[in-house]
């Protein structure tokens, strides 16, 4: 898979051991590995020639703007919302997805994340923001259309809480 629009530069752009192991830092143990069978733990305690060979790799892809294939995959797994909630329904589970591309996603947020941005009014999949927000938002917003005898007002409001 082709990375689009992406500029090597050597300067600023540069995988080194320090990035990747604040990268690795940032990866949560005891959770199940992804299809590939690769824990944070081997990734982690893989030590310093592992560490080199990542950043190596993850130079390589971004000077060659390619994405091992494999990093488009991922394990969807169904963990329950509340253990003590009646589990035959299915909407009392959600999703979340293992992926081997997990630690080179952090790589390049910790690169590009200055880059970035996204529209204010997007609550969700937001450091720092949630539904909540949003819910409060809603409310707001409605309150002052009712306040001001409005005969109409059409809200839209999704939220697609543990769907990440």
């Amino acid at each position: 898979m082709l990375i689009r629009n992406a500029e090597y530069d050597d300067a600023s752009s540069k995988v080194d051991i320090g990035l990747c192991q604040r990268s690795l830092k940032k990866m949560k143990l005891n959770n199940s590995p992804g299809f590939d069978n690769i824990s944070a733990e081997h990734l982690i305690h893989g030590g310093p020639m592992l560490h080199v060979h990542l950043c190596l790799l993850f130079n390589n892809m971004l000077q060659h703007s390619y994405v091992p294939q494999d990093f488009g995959f991922s394990l969807i797994v169904p963990l329950p919302k509340d253990k003590h909630d009646d589990t035959t329904k299915l909407d009392m589970y959600r999703g979340i997805s293992l992926s081997p591309a997990k630690l080179f996603k952090y790589v390049l947020l910790e690169l590009y994340e200055h880059q970035l941005t996204s529209d204010p009014l997007q609550f969700d999949f937001k450091k720092h923001s949630g539904c909540c927000h949003a819910v409060f938002t809603l409310k707001n917003v409605t309150k002052y259309f009712v306040k001001k005898r409005w005969q109409n007002v059409l809200c839209i409001f999704r939220c697609i809480e543990g769907i990440r």
